[in-house]
């Protein structure tokens, strides 16, 4: 009996120690699995700079008399020469004079051109598909928060539906009603008679309704007068003080610098004439197209990067200082982290997995960040890396063709 004990005991601590022994050996290779792999994927990576800087612009402030002001064009719209900008009335009463004579205008001349069309009863089917797709359209457009142009929808809106009037009515033209909107709309432009003034501008350009002070100061004439140092203090420049009576600005021209200053080493990156695309935080949606207009170093590990532009919106217009990240080039590949790349036969590539074995695939390598490679994703080669590939990461001992577990 002690002896089947004995060997009871004996047993158990034989088969615990196996087990001990397996669960070790599943645990170590856990813990050291040299078979790590990363998914092949395609991603687009901008080789960039960033930095901060100031617009510069050829601008004329246009200033006007206190009063009720209502702007006639929209910020970043292109003006001539002598063209209104603003109507700046001398209290709020005059300003709603003028907007009842422009409404009684626009029937007027709703009602001239319905008449002049011969419209009747036959026109009416067609006129109410016009007022739908207009109202369509009107929602779509304030939805898109799109007012400007939501105010010209609703003045077409307003003269389909005189015209459906009209048709309605056969086509018969009440003329002395007309003429009462006419003898009324004159008794109101005697009312407004001295009471308004038009404010134009003797610039061509681009409108803004952002005056910040710094429209004297940042000026293409003084580009080449601007260094490394004016620029780092300009945030400590002491703008002129606001006009009260500035109603806007005027950008002249069709160009518009942006000056930045970087470390030396960026800049060496970039030479005059090359072609760059600015993406800044605030303003557009869109990577603004631009060109190395001048490099100036300072001999102190700095430089001011002048950059000139022919792209405008009303955004674009308004901005001054700015965060940018200077695009120099934009690469689209494969990224592969950098312990995945081999060297095999002379030839830069990774090992992926395919079925049991580790198979090797060379790369090209196009872009190089702190922690991985862009390289170039060309399907056209089996012996090229593929997206979704699995590549193998930090694995030892690895051949082309060699059998993994």
């Amino acid at each position: 009996m002690k002896k089947r004990s004995l060997f009871s005991k004996s047993t158990f601590i034989i088969i615990f120690a196996l087990l001990l022994l397996y669960f070790g050996h599943q645990l170590f290779m856990i813990l050291n699995n040299p078979l790590k792999t990363v998914n092949a994927l395609y991603i687009t990576v901008d080789d960039a700079i960033p930095a901060d800087g100031y617009f510069v612009r050829d601008e004329q402030v246009i200033e006007g008399d206190s009063g009720t002001v209502q702007f006639t064009v929209n910020p970043g719209e292109k003006i001539a020469k002598g063209a209104e900008i603003a109507e700046v009335f001398n209290d709020e009463k005059a300003a709603s004079l003028k907007r009842q004579i422009a409404d009684l205008d626009e029937q007027i001349k709703s009602i001239e051109n319905a008449r002049d069309q011969s419209i009747d009863k036959a026109n009416a089917g067609k006129i109410d598909n016009l007022i739908t797709m207009q109202v369509q359209d009107l929602s779509q457009t304030m939805e898109n928060g799109m007012v400007g142009q939501a105010y010209d929808q609703v003045k077409d809106l307003k003269s389909l539906v005189i015209e459906r009037t009209m048709a309605e009515q056969g086509g018969v033209f009440d003329e002395s009603a007309l003429s009462e909107l006419k003898v009324k709309s004159d008794e109101l432009k005697q009312q407004l008679d001295g009471r308004m003034k038009s404010i134009r501008t003797n610039l061509s350009g681009y409108f803004s309704r952002t005056v910040d002070g710094y429209e004297s100061i940042l000026t293409p004439d003084k580009l080449d007068e601007m260094t490394v140092k004016s620029v780092k203090n300009l945030s400590s420049v002491t703008k002129e003080a606001n006009n009260t009576n500035a109603l806007g600005k005027v950008m002249g021209g069709f160009s518009w610098y942006f000056a930045s200053v970087v470390d030396e080493k960026s800049a060496d990156t970039l030479k005059v004439g090359r072609v760059i695309s600015l993406r800044f935080s605030q303003g557009p949606s869109y990577d603004v197209p631009a060109v190395v207009y001048n490099i100036k170093k300072d001999n102190q590990g700095k430089a001011l990067i002048m950059f000139k532009s022919d792209t405008i919106d009303d955004e674009l217009v308004s901005m001054r200082h700015q965060q940018v990240d200077i695009i120099k080039r934009t690469y689209k590949g494969i990224k592969v982290p950098k312990e995945a790349i081999r060297i095999e036969d002379g030839k830069e590539g990774v090992f992926v997995v395919f079925g049991t074995q580790a198979v090797f695939k060379k790369v090209d390598i196009m872009f190089e960040t702190e922690s991985f490679y862009i390289v170039r994703a060309d399907g056209t080669d089996e012996k090229n890396l593929f997206i979704y590939d699995k590549i193998i990461v930090n694995a030892k001992g690895l051949e082309d063709k060699k059998v993994i577990k």
